[in-house]
């Protein structure tokens, strides 16, 4: 496993061991886990309250395999999944260019809005949203995409649930996308010191940590590509490791 993927391990084992409330049985657990590696045994005792082993153990196996790493998973946005963040107002504009090219990469896509049905676009035209912040969250996508749309972004800002679904897909280290106004948005939530298009530049696209962003832009498919290539590394463990970068 690479640094971050055992970081990651070892944040699951605190969450769900930490939720037990018998606490010889989650010493019990650290023992168990001492069989298998001293120095994950003692993370764990770290984390929920109990002892460390006073005798790091190991299975004593040195051999190793980079496949059990998704570090070393083939690069590739197919059969990912990325939600669609909208509300009334958005740009159809830059929903149908990038729906386009993520289906041509074989990304599968959910409209995300605060109730199911039909939207309506800043152009006039509707598209169905699939999916709502009750049936919906951000561990459920790979990546997450805000389009333009000054009145459907304004309202997405006045939701906390929408701006929880960007926070906490940025702390999964998952890839997100954002054209036009649809930056304001990420602007609005936790995503710190990244950097992203700002107002005044046009057409350029910024990638950073895997947010990637673009403005005044009627042609989105440099975005789209740079977005595409995002969602292909699954995971930007750089975020965690990375001085002064969110971690999660």
């Amino acid at each position: 496993m690479s640094p971050a993927e055992k970081q990651h391990i070892i944040k699951a084992f605190h969450f769900e061991v930490g939720s037990v409330k018998d606490k010889q049985l989650k010493q019990r657990v650290v023992d168990m886990f001492n069989n298998v590696d001293g120095q994950l045994a003692v993370q764990i005792a770290q984390g929920i309250g109990v002892n460390p082993p006073s005798n790091p153990g190991g299975t004593g196996v040195t051999d190793l395999s980079p496949a059990v790493s998704q570090e070393n998973t083939i690069r590739s946005a197919r059969t990912r999944k990325v939600g669609f963040l909208i509300d009334q107002g958005f740009s159809y504009h830059d929903v149908t260019q990038a729906t386009t090219a993520l289906a041509a990469a074989g990304v599968h896509i959910d409209v995300i809005s605060k109730q199911l049905g039909m939207i309506s676009s800043m152009e006039g035209q509707q598209i169905e949203a699939n999916k709502s912040y009750a049936n919906s969250g951000a561990v459920m996508c790979d990546a997450l995409f805000v389009p333009g749309g000054k009145q459907s972004v304004d309202s997405l800002r006045m939701h906390k649930d929408a701006k929880d679904f960007i926070s906490e897909a940025f702390v999964h280290a998952k890839a997100i996308g954002a054209t036009n106004e649809g930056v304001d948005l990420l602007l609005a939530t936790d995503i710190q010191q990244i950097t992203m298009a700002g107002v005044e530049s046009n057409g350029e696209v910024f990638a950073d940590y895997g947010i990637v962003t673009i403005r005044n832009a009627q042609d989105l498919n440099s975005f789209n590509q740079a977005f595409i290539n995002a969602v292909a590394q699954h995971r930007h463990w750089m975020r965690q490791n990375q001085d002064g970068k969110m971690s999660g």
